[in-house]
């Protein structure tokens, strides 16, 4: 990421946004019965970051679209901030009931390699996937009123 796409904004306004898209798309798809859910970092603070918005958007509607087109019961997702470390963990997970085709996540996976991560994915017998990708970002977080 150049410097220039780089900008501070409201993570979990971002997340929110993210919930709301998934759960349109889960009901495009006849899925009104799942709703996405998303998890903040913390019940009281508010996480600030500084890294490419649009670039962290794209990457999450790709994933959280893998999961609306497979899922059978439930999406959740959310990020663990590491303030100390500098770096956040993104995660969604979801059941993957029907044949999961392995192409469907190939430009996220393009795309957080370019931000210098990877894709980490884990597949469970019980047929759920967890889908998981470490940046790095300055962090800053205020209190909710």
């Amino acid at each position: 990421m150049t410097p220039k796409e780089q900008a501070t904004f409201n993570l979990d306004a971002l997340m929110l946004d993210l919930r709301t898209y998934a759960n349109q798309e889960l009901q495009k798809c006849g899925k009104s019965h799942i709703k996405a859910e998303n998890f903040p970092n913390s019940e009281t603070e508010t996480c600030w970051i500084e890294t490419d918005r649009e670039r962290l958007r794209q990457i999450l509607i790709i994933i959280l679209d893998d999961a609306v087109k497979y899922t059978e019961r439930f999406i959740a997702f959310g990020y663990f901030a590491n303030a100390e470390a500098g770096t956040i963990r993104f995660f969604v997970e979801y059941s993957r009931c029907k044949r999961c085709e392995d192409d469907d996540l190939s430009i996220a996976e393009g795309l957080i390699k370019q931000i210098g991560s990877q894709l980490n994915s884990v597949r469970r017998e019980s047929g759920e996937s967890s889908l998981n990708f470490k940046i790095k970002a300055s962090t800053n977080f205020t209190q909710i009123e």
